[in-house]
């Protein structure tokens, strides 16, 4: 989302199941972690990298009440996030905020809520709920462009290029 500008039009909710979330949001902690394999050998300086996709996010969305509205608001909205019922499957919610859209976080499940606490300044009240990003594997291992300039004589390298090849061949 290129066009989002927090100066201009800033926003104080996030989406969850196309639903705001009420009081005040705040988001925190999202990110877009990659996951890297650092392949060294015994008495070597240096190694291999090999990038094995994206990390899956852990973040948090921090509601502040400071109105009666908040707490009606809460009451609507806490069926989202609830725990599932004993002996069934979670589903996970669609969110959006620019900030999530921005680190391609479009689906989560609920990892915990916290207490209400008092707010620091406000006089209100505030909770945590924490999310955890869920996305469908993908295939993602690979080496960066820079190591093909020198092939690996390691066999389980050229293993992984030809099967990275094989699966790359049923992909098509």
């Amino acid at each position: 989302m290129a066009s989002f500008d927090p100066f201009i039009t800033p926003i104080d909710y996030v989406l969850v199941a196309n639903t705001k979330t009420p009081g005040i949001a705040t988001l925190s902690g999202a990110t877009d972690k990659r996951l890297w394999d650092v392949r060294q050998g015994y008495g070597l300086s240096g190694g291999i990298t090999v990038f094995r996709g994206r990390d899956i996010s852990h973040f948090s969305v921090n509601l502040r009440f400071s109105t009666a509205q908040d707490w009606i608001d809460w009451a609507a909205f806490k069926p989202l996030i609830a725990r599932p019922p004993f002996g069934t499957k979670p589903k996970s919610l669609a969110i959006w905020h620019p900030w999530l859209e921005m680190l391609d976080i479009s689906s989560v499940g609920v990892e915990e809520v916290t207490q209400f606490d008092p707010a620091d300044d406000t006089g209100g009240w505030s909770v945590s709920i924490k999310f955890l990003e869920t996305r469908t594997p993908k295939f993602a291992l690979a080496k960066p462009d820079a190591a093909q300039q020198n092939k690996s004589t390691d066999p389980y390298d050229k293993l992984i290029d030809n099967l990275s090849s094989q699966f790359q061949d049923l992909a098509k």
